[in-house]
């Protein structure tokens, strides 16, 4: 009897579970069928046990437990306002295995990015077969790269020389 292996599910959740092998089957335990496929939706932790027979010879009984859960909720953190290009990682928690969108399918839990415009990144997280609802995170990109300023070189020694800052900035550091 070949049946899949044991599943975790969302509460509320169904799975059907098929089994191969045989000509005739019996399901035991969670539920009594004898279809090859049963469609189960447990509320608790349940296990299912068929035997498959070809004719009168019964095989070997297999067995799989379905597991509910809750929904698992997803929390994604990092840095949110970034200077363009800079790379972050941004880090996904909750669940086991992730699929960030836009992230060449990866399924870990942190990825880094280097935004040059603003971005908003979404992962979904799963527990099994139970999946999260979509957690987003949104990267605002500042495109200041230099800073302008203006001055005159029309001074004498020990005259003080003025520089105009533009107002593309929000702070400054003067280097001289």
């Amino acid at each position: 009897v070949q049946v899949p292996n044991d599943t975790t599910i969302c509460k509320g959740q169904s799975v059907n579970l098929i089994a191969a092998g045989g000509t005739n089957y019996v399901w035991a335990g969670a539920i009594s069928s004898n279809a090859s496929s049963v469609l189960v939706a447990p509320l608790v932790t349940s296990t299912y046990i068929v035997k498959a027979s070809n004719g009168t010879c019964f095989g070997i009984p297999d067995t799989i437990v379905v597991n509910p859960i809750d929904k698992p909720i997803v929390l994604v953190s990092g840095i949110d306002t970034v200077c363009n290009s800079e790379l972050i990682t941004l880090t996904a928690t909750g669940a086991s295995t992730y699929f960030w969108n836009g992230a060449s399918g990866t399924s870990v839990d942190t990825i880094q990015v280097a935004p040059n415009v603003n971005s908003i990144y979404s992962v979904v997280g799963a527990i099994g077969a139970c999946l999260s609802d979509t957690s987003f995170f949104k990267v605002t990109v500042s495109n200041i790269s230099h800073a302008d300023y203006s001055y005159s070189l029309d001074t004498c020694s020990g005259e003080i020389l003025f520089l105009n800052k533009s107002s593309l900035a929000n702070s400054y550091k003067w280097i001289f």
